[in-house]
């Protein structure tokens, strides 16, 4: 969660520089992946629960005010829900909403870039393999 520190933000609370988006993204993938192996391997929903609760409280001060309310929302509608499946779905909900306003301005490498790179790498390592 440390690596959140490093997001510049202004006294407006946007990011400066849109560039530094990419570790939030990346931490809220981590921990969504996290939460859905608690949830559905080990059901254990209340640990999911408590996982993305501490997640989202701790990105909330780095968020931009209308992401804070919708935090501050998530978490006092899941506090109100009875059962921590239902919980754990709610915070899942805002989760979400802070990693697509986290994606990085660039994409994911386009599907022959990919290919190009995989290429390039299979070449390189059957090229060493050969007497």
């Amino acid at each position: 969660m440390l690596a959140l520190a490093a997001i510049a933000l202004d006294s407006n609370g946007q990011d400066k520089r849109p560039a530094q988006r990419q570790p939030l993204y990346l931490l809220s993938k981590d921990v969504i992946s996290k939460g859905v192996k608690i949830f559905n391997e080990n059901g254990d929903h209340a640990g999911c629960y408590r996982l993305y609760e501490g997640a989202l409280l701790s990105v909330r001060p780095y968020l931009d005010k209308k992401l804070q309310e919708e935090v501050d929302g998530g978490l006092a509608a899941a506090a109100k829900m009875p059962s921590f499946s239902d919980r754990a779905f709610e915070l899942r909900r805002v989760l979400d909403l802070v990693r697509a306003s986290s994606q990085p301005l660039w994409g994911p490498p386009r599907r022959e870039e990919r290919c190009s790179r995989s290429s390039r790498t299979f070449v390189a390592a059957v090229a060493k393999d050969r007497p």
